[in-house]
């Protein structure tokens, strides 16, 4: 049981250290800001694809090059993407079950209206799933900071914006807005605390 604990810290511990630059937290950021464009102009679809699928080679071209220089490379255990995404949508179909059933008991389940302005809480949930994995993976207590906010601003903005989905798109631009500012921050902190090794500079150089 112990070495089973350990072996979880050490996984915490690599899975921190990769993700100390600040980046993923702005590539989770500007997704969300383009999901807020695509539901504020359906045109803006293929724009929200490219973003969605050049996210993740984006964020390993941009490491390669800025963070593997100063902190290594370690390979991380990656999960069976099946299992992955199975968990995804289980979560995601119990907490829409979850709304369906409170719309069917307090109001009218088939009510647009409804499923309209609480909408922002139904997606703080979802993400906040997200954050509870990355806790898991990293222990790190920034991800249960960003589960709070996730689901207080929801509900907070599904009060403040009933109607249409007017909340919705505000509620992801000002959650991405924090989740990209936090990265920049982290990122600048993160190239000031580890520069680039002097012989790679040199080597640059020539």
């Amino acid at each position: 049981m112990s070495q089973n604990l350990d072996v979880k810290k050490v996984e915490q511990r690599v899975w921190r250290a990769s993700q100390q630059d600040g980046l993923m937290e702005i590539a989770i950021g500007i997704l969300l800001v383009a999901t807020a464009l695509q539901i504020r102009e359906n045109g803006l679809i293929v724009l929200w694809i490219l973003v969605a699928v050049s996210m993740a080679p984006g964020l390993e071209a941009i490491r390669k090059r800025l963070t593997y220089p100063r902190i290594g490379y370690v390979a991380l255990v990656q999960e069976e993407p099946k299992k992955t995404l199975r968990g995804i949508a289980v979560y995601a179909i119990v907490v829409i079950a979850a709304m369906a059933l409170a719309f069917a008991i307090l109001g009218d389940i088939g009510d647009l209206t409804l499923w309209q302005r609480w909408s922002p809480t139904l997606g703080g949930v979802l993400i906040s799933g997200g954050m509870i994995y990355a806790a898991s993976k990293s222990g790190a207590a920034r991800y249960h900071v960003f589960m709070v906010l996730a689901v207080r601003l929801g509900i907070a903005f599904s009060i403040l914006f009933p109607e249409g989905y007017t909340g919705l798109t505000l509620y992801l631009l000002t959650l991405g807005g924090v989740f990209i500012l936090y990265g920049a921050i982290t990122f600048l902190c993160f190239l000031h605390k580890n520069p680039r090794r002097a012989e790679e500079t040199a080597d640059g150089a020539e």
